[in-house]
């Protein structure tokens, strides 16, 4: 795997790699997920339970007002085998923030968020973990994509708006990734809202490795999507600005696309 290549200092990779002590951190973040979130964290473990992968879950509730705090200590209390961290906010910090913390407090090589939501389900989930260690990034796009069509149409125009702006031709910038925690760390994106395709960009201008790879995504069953809010969407346009900035004032290295190795059975 391409691991050290261009600006990617490799005495700063080979030195966070010394604080890896799993193969696999998964980021789980909450917030008034009361009914999605122990669903969520069940199916996550059910699936890890078909690899031999050693890995951990952390938790970050920010905030929360409804049950949530206690359905995750329940699940804690039930799963005494699973590793499993909860860092609880005592007011909102937000997603990208809870990301980072969750990537520095985290001990695994690889590093994936995963919605306390429930939207990514065992085919999903597997269709990532078969691919760990394929290349420095996996990329997921939505196939097939079961969210209402105004949420599909609006993915879809993102999608278009970031390849046009930052030159690349990605599939999806959402999603559920899976990271080096060391780029993570390294690589992590200020942007309140649309940090993926900040962080996305800025990794494949140093060169990595990654591969695309299709995951199924359902519509959530509780609760509503809190990401069309006036903020988040001048949140994105100064990230756009960014994106651009980056596209026409440095040199890009250049990413390779490697193929995917498609499913095994670890």
């Amino acid at each position: 795997m391409n691991e050290a290549i261009g600006r990617r200092s490799p005495e700063l990779l080979n030195r966070l790699d010394e604080t890896n002590e799993r193969d696999l951190t998964i980021f789980v973040p909450c917030r008034n997920e009361s009914g999605n979130i122990s669903r969520t964290l069940n199916e996550i473990v059910s699936t890890l339970r078909a690899y031999e992968y050693s890995y951990e879950l952390i938790v970050v509730d920010d905030a929360s007002t409804d049950q949530s705090v206690a359905e995750i200590e329940d699940f804690m209390r039930s799963h005494p085998d699973v590793s499993i961290k909860l860092k609880r906010n005592l007011r909102t910090m937000g997603v990208s923030y809870n990301f980072c913390d969750a990537a520095i407090l985290g001990r695994g090589r690889h590093f994936q968020f995963i919605s306390g939501a429930f939207q990514n389900r065992n085919d999903a989930l597997r269709a990532v973990f078969d691919e760990l260690g394929n290349a420095d990034l996996i990329l997921t796009y939505l196939a097939p994509d079961m969210r209402v069509l105004g949420r599909r149409t609006l993915s879809r125009l993102y999608t278009r708006l970031v390849n046009l702006i930052s030159g690349y031709n990605i599939r999806h910038y959402h999603g559920t990734p899976l990271f080096l925690r060391v780029d993570v760390v390294r690589w992590h994106s200020y942007r309140t809202v649309g940090f993926y395709p900040d962080m996305i960009t800025r990794l494949l201008d140093e060169g990595i490795t990654y591969i695309q790879v299709p995951t199924p995504c359902h519509e959530r069953e509780i609760g509503k999507s809190r990401a069309l809010r006036l903020r988040n969407i001048i949140s994105l346009f100064i990230g756009f600005a960014d994106m651009l900035l980056r596209r026409c004032s440095k040199e890009r290295i250049g990413a390779v696309e490697v193929p995917s190795r498609g499913a095994h059975k670890p």
